[in-house]
């Protein structure tokens, strides 16, 4: 069925209507939260369910109780070997660093610390190294937009 959702979620009246019913978002980050609980393909569901609607603003409003949850069950699992659901963690977090308030919080949590620190096992020429360097720049431009755009003249 997880399955079935996120594909569903590809569709934007879906989208919209898993988010304005308000239970499909939590019902992923508890899930999230606990990892051993779900097999591969479900983490990798999920995630890809929870970057989706995270892409829509709407997704990410929804979220702004829930900022410090989310960023911590998200920089929880990206020592996850699985580099499909790093891939959704990563466009999630890109996602929801458009917001300030997820910004704040997460400098308060030292996000550019932790990856720096994961930057450090990947090769410079990546895909999750150039990920992870265009969320440390959104970390600290208005526009994520501009971070990446500035990332790109550096490289």
């Amino acid at each position: 069925m997880l399955g079935a959702l996120q594909k569903l979620s590809l569709r934007r009246v879906v989208q919209s209507q898993m988010i304005r019913g308000g239970k499909v978002i939590p019902w992923l980050i508890e899930n999230l939260s606990e990892p051993d609980n779900l097999s591969e393909y479900l983490l990798e569901y999920a995630a890809a369910l929870l970057m989706n609607l995270c892409l829509r603003t709407t997704g990410r409003c929804s979220l702004l109780n829930e900022t410090e949850n989310l960023l911590r069950v998200l920089t929880d699992l990206l020592s996850h070997e699985n580099q499909n659901f790093k891939t959704y963690l990563n466009g999630t977090l890109y996602s929801v660093l458009k917001m300030d308030k997820f910004k704040e919080k997460a400098r308060a949590m030292g996000l550019k610390g932790l990856l720096d620190s994961y930057m450090k096992r990947e090769q410079p020429d990546s895909e999750h190294y150039t990920v992870y360097r265009i969320i440390i720049f959104s970390l600290f431009f208005k526009y994520t937009y501009i971070a990446t755009r500035l990332y790109q003249k550096r490289n």
